[in-house]
């Protein structure tokens, strides 16, 4: 058996059906209960196959969230004109703002970027420690978005200035986000909001070419039509209105939530270690408050609540939810005894079980 094959098994599950079923109503709140393993990811996959839109799963930690993140990109394959996202934290201490990793700064923007482009069909992975952080406004995210498209006219000074108010450093060559290059009538520009730079050529003051090239050697990728310069949202807006993650995703965005409790106890310990941070701080800088920077507590349940929910897990909090059970067992160990394995496939073989590997 292949993976399409067992892809097509929960695909044509009555109980994956239910879950289509209930999330046509209103404000409903649904319990998949008795999932194990890869087979949340699977029945995820078939929801989004049979009810598409845009999905937020939230996972216990990151950790947990790659996986899941993993094992849905290799079931799912990617439909077209479907985005699977990765939303992480930006790995900082509340305040200590150079501790930013920016590989984590740049899959972030790029989540904000294609929310705010309103493209249908994203399904995003997160979890609470990269909720808790608020985003830049949809407004305010606009306002700082440079889009340069092949055939429109740029003044390559405005654009040199622009970077630079966008806290872009101008080197001679780029290698990381943050940076730009001007050379006669070509400028390269690292966008935070995406994996490579783009090098534009200009002829007078119209784009004539975007490339994609790779940093390293200096070598094309590809040719595109147009492309988007997005700052460092977390350093260039920190002084700029937030608001919650929760809030900038499509209202109709359909939840997965794994353990509630969970989450709502990580969001209140990020809370209060933003505001020990912030009573700690020495420094005369303006920052934004606790309340401005991270999503409160009595916030979270609320804006969850906005959306239809689907929980999944072991523990279970929404009292009114419609319930979805699935009979399912884990492996059982086997603690790298290979014999024990083979034992317990051939008895389950036996029983007119399938085994899949």
């Amino acid at each position: 058996m292949n993976i399409e094959q067992l892809k097509h098994i929960f695909n044509a599950s009555p109980l994956v059906e239910t879950i289509c079923n209930f999330l046509k109503e209103d404000e409903v709140k649904i319990q998949a209960k008795g999932l194990v393993g890869a087979a949340e990811s699977f029945v995820a996959n078939g929801v989004f196959t049979k009810a598409p839109g845009n999905y937020l799963f939230i996972l216990n930690d990151k950790e947990e969230a790659a996986y899941f993140y993993n094992s849905l990109e290799s079931i799912s394959g990617i439909e077209k004109g479907t985005t699977l996202l990765f939303y992480p934290a930006s790995y900082r201490r509340p305040y200590q703002i150079e501790e930013i990793d920016n590989a984590n700064v740049v899959q972030r923007t790029e989540v904000l970027s294609i929310i705010r482009k309103k493209r249908k069909n994203i399904l995003v992975v997160t979890f609470p420690e990269a909720i808790v952080e608020n985003v830049v406004t949809r407004k305010n995210l606009e306002k700082n978005t440079l889009e340069i498209e092949v055939g429109k006219n740029y003044s390559i000074d405005f654009i040199n200035e622009l970077l630079i108010e966008y806290d872009f450093e101008k080197e001679d060559y780029i290698y990381h986000p943050g940076q730009f290059a001007v050379r006669g009538g070509i400028v390269d520009i690292y966008s935070f909001s995406n994996d490579l730079p783009y090098r534009v050529e200009f002829f007078g003051d119209e784009v004539e070419s975007v490339r994609i090239f790779n940093p390293e050697d200096q070598l094309s990728i590809q040719t595109v039509k147009k492309f988007s310069v997005v700052p460092n949202v977390s350093e260039k807006l920190i002084k700029e209105e937030r608001e919650s993650f929760l809030n900038y995703i499509p209202q109709d965005t359909k939840i997965w939530i794994k353990d509630y409790e969970s989450a709502q106890a990580k969001i209140d310990k990020g809370y209060e270690k933003a505001n020990y941070a912030f009573d700690k701080m020495v420094s005369e800088m303006r920052r934004l408050s606790p309340a401005q920077l991270y999503l409160a507590p009595s916030d979270f349940k609320r804006q969850i609540e906005e959306h239809k929910i689907i929980e999944f897990g072991q523990r279970f909090f929404f009292k009114d939810a419609k319930q979805v059970l699935f009979d399912q067992q884990p492996q059982p160990p086997f603690n790298k005894n290979f014999d024990l394995l083979i034992e317990d496939l051939n008895t389950k073989s036996k029983a007119d079980y399938i085994n899949v590997i």
